[in-house]
Parts: structure tokens; C-alpha cells; sequence
């Protein structure tokens, strides 16, 4: 049996691994082993030691931060990671065979795709490579994300994707910015969206003002969960409710006081409070080289049959939302376009909102919108 070797830095219950990146690797896990493959996982155990446990190989490294780093501002190594890449390969190269696949998953990084490259260069292996966010400090349509001062990793991942059977991303609008990069990938990228996973019950659900809207997410400048205050600080019949690590979280401190901040809750947790307390979910991106990517957290809002409030970019994400109509996406500048919408959002509307949130629930379930992959690597064979 081939065995499939999943390298990923986030995985569920691995290390702090808890988001929404995490469960989306551990659906495409799940259906790669329902499809009959052989999945371990790789993960990094930084300064630890490396050992093999209930199907995850945790690598050990040692960082040596500051150092490598450099090397990686400089160009001269593609991610900062890099003592991580060797340890894989050291580990993996008497192990993987000519029938195995390595697929690396990347959520900005590029360390997993740099062991991928050099396993299938050693051991004559298929590569597939799986972008659930573009990799920092790479150029998307011309824009680039991050502003310090780093060498742009483009030639990188051009040299990379030379060598990758496939590829597979979570986002249209990235999959066809890729393929206008890098036209000779055209014949083997695919997409497929992560869907959700743990379906929830959706019980009957009466809506009534004052409504809650959510914000539950990482709290960063990508994020900028502080648009939603903007929107709806002055606006009456709204609370406002923010999920997640928000403590060192600067431009939220003013009002810190003012809003209700619940912290970090588990994802069991997190489920049974928004289904008993969340009226409309919150979803933000606020760079338009962001476009790239369709944050997980709208399928978990769709599990959850909870209509939907968007500050996105152009993109699929956002055509996603309003084509289906399951809530409104506005481009993350329109602020004052969002407050309108809330002003007249009636009770009524929200409540068609819910029900094609619910109809379009029951074809994204995570084994129906990636089975697509397992198709896909049976053609390589």
C-alpha cells in the first residue's frame, strides 16, 4: 500500500495547533485515509526529540532562531525553518519509496514544500503540493503582503512547483493567479474547497434584536477584527462579541472595556457557544493580496447555520457569500456601505438568510467538497 506523507506545521491536538488551518488538515487527512491511503503526518517538535506516535512522526530540531532567520531575509534559504527540512529529510530518505506521495501543505510557509522538492529528488517519489494560504513573501497578482525587508521567495516556489505533480488550492481566485505566474502548472492544479467538518445540529432558530454578531479568529492586522466595532459601535439593536486571543492585540485596546471579550474558547467549546449565543458570523480579510485566500471560518459559520457578515476582498470568498446569498460581503474599506446593510437588515431577511445557509450546508460537508483529491492522486499512479 502507498503511503502518503502529510508535512504540515498545524495539525489538531498537535503542540497549540487548535484553529481553523488545523481541522482543515485534518479533513484532508480524513479523507485521504477514507480513500483507502496510508497517512502519516510530520509534524515539527522544535528542540525536542523525534518520535512516532498514533500515526504522527514529530521531527526534532534545533531553531537557532536569530541565524537562520537571517539567512532566510537574505535569500539564501527559503524559510527560517530550514534545521526542520534537513531533520525531515534525514528521517524520511530510508523510508519513503518510489510508490509513496508527499503532500505538503503550506499556510504561508515554505518549508514544507522545500522537504517535498528535495524527498522526490532523493527518492524518486510524486509531490503534491496543497496552498491553503499563498506563501509569505511571495508576489500574488503583483502585491505582496508582508512589508519588511526580506528577499521575495518567488524563485522559490517557481523552482518547486517545476518539480510538484500537483498542486491544490483552497481558493479560485489563487488557483488562476497561479496559473498566470506560472502558465507551465496549468494541466495539474486543482481546487477544492475545505468544506466543514463535525457537523453540527441546526435546530430551529428564532431571530429577535438586540442580534449577536461574532468575531471569532486570530486577532492580527491580516484580520483587523476591529472593523466590526467601527461598523457597528453606533448602531443600536446590535451586540458586538469577540472570540479569541485578543490580550496583546493593540488597536482593540480602547474599548477593550466596552465590548464583551471572551477569549480563547476549544473548538467543542466555540460550537456550543455560537449555536446558543451567535446571530450573525463575522468574517474579515483586510488586504486585497489576501484575495487569495477563502478563510475556513465561512464553512464553519455554514455548519453552524449562521448567516454571514463579510470585510473581504474581492475574491471568491466574497462572491461565495453573496452569490448564495447567505449574508452580505462588503470590500473591508466599505465601512460605511456595512452599516447601512446592518441599519435595514430586518428580522425577515435574516431569517431567508439562515435558510440558504441550511440548503447550502448539505453539499459542504469536508468528504463531499475535497474527494475531488483522492481522484486526482489515483491519476498519477
Amino acid at each position: 500500500m502507498s503511503t502518503i506523507y502529510f508535512i504540515t506545521r498545524s495539525f489538531t491536538n498537535v503542540g497549540t495547533s487548535s484553529g481553523g488551518g488545523a481541522l482543515a488538515r485534518q479533513a484532508q487527512v480524513d479523507v485521504l485515509r477514507a480513500c483507502g491511503y496510508n497517512v502519516k503526518v510530520v509534524v515539527p517538535n522544535p528542540d525536542g526529540p523525534t518520535y512516532e506516535e498514533n500515526d504522527i512522526i514529530y521531527i526534532g530540531f534545533k531553531r537557532y532562531k536569530k541565524f537562520w532567520s537571517g539567512l532566510e531575509k537574505i535569500g539564501i534559504i527559503g524559510d527560517a525553518f530550514y534545521p526542520w527540512v534537513l531533520a525531515i529529510h534525514k528521517y524520511l530518505r530510508t523510508r519513503v519509496t518510489v510508490t509513496d506521495y508527499i503532500l505538503s501543505v503550506t499556510g504561508g510557509s515554505l518549508d514544507t514544500f522545500l522537504v517535498g522538492k528535495k524527498l522526490k529528488e532523493s527518492n524518486g517519489c510524486k509531490l503534491i503540493l496543497s496552498y491553503h494560504d499563498p506563501i509569505n513573501y511571495t508576489t500574488f497578482n503583483g502585491l505582496v503582503v508582508n512589508k519588511q525587508y526580506i528577499f521575495k521567495k518567488d524563485h522559490f516556489e517557481k523552482n518547486i512547483l517545476a518539480s510538484a505533480d500537483l498542486i491544490f488550492t483552497s481558493s479560485n481566485t489563487f488557483k488562476a493567479a497561479l496559473i498566470k505566474k506560472y502558465p507551465f502548472i496549468s494541466n495539474r492544479i486543482h481546487n477544492f474547497y475545505f468544506g466543514y467538518n463535525d457537523p453540527q445540529s441546526t435546530d430551529s432558530k428564532t431571530f429577535q434584536f438586540p442580534l449577536n454578531i461574532a468575531y471569532a479568529g486570530s486577532f492580527n492586522a491580516h484580520q483587523s477584527p476591529e472593523i466590526l466595532n467601527k461598523v457597528a459601535h453606533n448602531i443600536t439593536n446590535y451586540n458586538m462579541l469577540f472570540l479569541g486571543y485578543y490580550q496583546n492585540y493593540e488597536p482593540i485596546k480602547p474599548y477593550i472595556n466596552e465590548k464583551e471579550f471572551l477569549g480563547s474558547l476549544d473548538h467543542k467549546a466555540f460550537l456550543k457557544f455560537a449555536k446558543e449565543k451567535i446571530d450573525i458570523g463575522f468574517v474579515s480579510l483586510t488586504n486585497n493580496y489576501l484575495a487569495a485566500c477563502f478563510p475556513s471560518k465561512i464553512f464553519e459559520y455554514i455548519n453552524l447555520g449562521l448567516p454571514i457578515l463579510g470585510a473581504l476582498p474581492n475574491s471568491d470568498a466574497m462572491d461565495f457569500i453573496n452569490q448564495n446569498g447567505i449574508g452580505k460581503a462588503f470590500h473591508f474599506t466599505e465601512i460605511e456601505a456595512m452599516q447601512d446593510y446592518l441599519k435595514h437588515l430586518t428580522l425577515e431577511e435574516l431569517a431567508v438568510q439562515r435558510e440558504k445557509v441550511l440548503k447550502l450546508k448539505e453539499h459542504l460537508y469536508f468528504k463531499e467538497t475535497l474527494g475531488g483529491m483522492c481522484e486526482q492522486i489515483k491519476n498519477l499512479s
